[in-house]
């Protein structure tokens, strides 16, 4: 990990702690990060008896001395004080077997782990001179029962810790820690980012010179879609969606559509080539947090996105990632960001992004898109790596190759069935369903949870769905868990479609509005002069 996550080292109850916190299970992977510039490092042994434990503590120490660093010795606090250890980090299940006056007796410092507001309350009692929360995205280095805490909840924590420092963990890696540290973490702990790494030590080496360069850049959004000329949908409306949400766009075109309010004219699809080129130049560069996805064309744009974008773990396929998060609250509301791995170095720092899909499979005219082998391509190559498909009713019954949801149950059955391919969650949009409200299920592998609006009337509508999936790639890369996001999009379409219900743009159906226009404002004030 290249980077000193945060500009000075955690304080309180006086002590300082670095903000870069490996965690790794033997005095051999200690050595090799103190080699390189670790400050901070847990020693966390599991399923080896005492006698192995002690050694590997005092190996871990003596390397940790010689290079000037400090050592958390993990759970067995016997040992650490044995040892002569200065710290010990202690679990929920540890605190009722710890003696805690002896363990300050000792001497010891003590970092507690919290999951629960009873945790937190708990560990707080003790007076702990840190505080951890986790997990705070999913992860593969631990099995847990429990789902991801997100970045709200992290910000909540650090509240009400307030000077105490605060550890976050739990699928952590370069990109996520810079998240977690805009969200009050002082300190980030990282574990299988490095130890899952080809090159563990180039991972987890503390360059301080390039740390203020690369902790730098922002997270961003990056859309790979379609331009349509008239500016409603497409790239143009995600990029306007960006913005207004406060979010810096990059942008891939696949395609290159001659329309107007009326229809559209003509489509080009970019040569594959050219589409990749575009995403990896992105990719490459930028600190991507989300990547939103629409109108891709035909089967060889959706080879070349595929290959373009991050895979999933090793040993993961169709279905896997969806199902596997049962660890999630059952209203869908923690975030459903992959684990994966460490970042392959050609693809820069957008290797962790989240991944919605908005499945274009029809023309605005209603003509069907790429022929033969198209939507296969998507089930079968690109839906696996999405982290949330945001499909409409005809999108949905398109990809399963059935009729479209004619009720509520029919759209989580449906969205059930989309998950089952893949995608970590699916939001089924329900604005075709007769009645007076618009209702989205988001399915996910711990339930579903139901959003509902009133529906508008407006004669310009023209680029909700591209909104919608922008807006919510957009409030995930600021940090919004998964249900909040889609909350958060979900109202910022509504605002959207009331502020172009009366917009006149052209002569047939028009676009929805991301932001005011000044046309329009000025057209306001006139009215409130006379």
């Amino acid at each position: 990990m290249i980077l000193t996550p945060s500009p000075s080292p955690a304080s309180g109850r006086g002590v300082t702690l670095d903000p870069f916190y490996p965690i790794v299970d033997s005095a051999a992977w200690v050595a090799r990060l103190v080699g390189v510039g670790a400050r901070l490092v847990q020693l966390r042994v599991k399923d080896r008896d005492e006698a192995a434990v002690a050694r590997e503590t005092r190996e871990a120490l003596a390397l940790c001395r010689e290079a000037g660093a400090t050592l958390v010795v993990n759970d067995y606090w016997r040992i650490a004080i044995a040892e002569g250890a200065d710290w010990v980090h202690l679990g929920q299940e540890d605190l009722d077997a710890a003696d805690l006056g002896a363990i300050r007796k000792a001497g010891l410092k003590v970092g507690v782990s919290t999951y629960s507001e009873a945790e937190l309350a708990r560990g707080l009692a003790i007076e702990p001179d840190y505080v951890a929360l986790g997990p705070i995205f999913p992860t593969i280095s631990k099995a847990l029962s429990v789902a991801a805490q997100g970045l709200e909840r992290l910000t909540d924590w650090k509240q009400r810790v307030g000077a105490l420092p605060l550890c976050a963990i739990g699928g952590i890696d370069l990109e996520r820690a810079k998240l977690c540290l805009a969200a009050g973490a002082d300190i980030v702990s990282v574990i299988s980012d490095i130890t899952l790494n080809a090159d563990p030590e180039a991972r987890a080496r503390m360059d301080r010179g390039d740390a203020a360069h690369v902790s730098g850049r922002m997270p961003i959004a990056l859309t790979i879609a379609g331009s349509d000329s008239g500016g409603g949908a497409g790239i143009q409306a995600d990029l306007k969606t960006f913005a207004a949400l406060g979010v810096y766009g990059a942008s891939a075109i696949t395609a290159l559509t001659a329309q107007n309010t009326l229809g559209v004219r003509a489509i080009h699809a970019v040569p594959p080539g050219v589409v990749r080129a575009q995403i990896d130049a992105v990719l490459a560069d930028f600190n991507v947090a989300a990547i939103k996805i629409g109108m891709l064309a035909n089967v060889e744009i959706v080879e070349a996105v595929v290959a373009s974008l991050p895979s999933p773990p090793a040993g993961e396929g169709p279905g896997v990632r969806g199902s596997g998060l049962s660890g999630r609250a059952p209203d869908g509301a923690g975030p459903l960001i992959r684990p994966f791995g460490p970042p392959s170095p050609a693809r820069g720092e957008g290797s962790c992004a989240f991944i919605v899909y908005d499945p274009v499979l029809a023309a605005s005219s209603g003509d069907a898109l790429a022929g033969a082998g198209f939507v296969e391509a998507i089930r079968a190559k690109l839906l696996p790596l999405v982290d949330c498909l945001t499909p409409n009713l005809p999108e949905a019954a398109a990809l399963l190759g059935e009729a479209h949801a004619e009720s509520e149950a029919d759209m989580i059955r449906q969205g059930r069935a989309l998950l089952a391919l893949g995608p970590g969650a699916v939001l089924m949009k329900g604005g075709h369903l007769e009645g007076d409200a618009a209702v989205d299920w988001l399915v996910t592998a711990g339930g579903a949870h139901r959003f509902a609006a009133p529906k508008i009337a407006s004669p310009n509508t023209h680029g909700t769905g591209c909104t919608l999936s922008s807006a919510l790639a957009a409030h995930i890369v600021r940090g919004l868990s998964l249900a909040g996001a889609v909350a958060a999009a979900k109202a910022f379409v509504m605002g959207a479609i009331e502020r172009g219900a009366a917009a006149q743009l052209g002569g047939g159906a028009g676009p929805l509005l991301q932001s005011p226009l000044f046309a329009s404002a000025t057209q306001d004030g006139q009215s409130r002069d006379r």
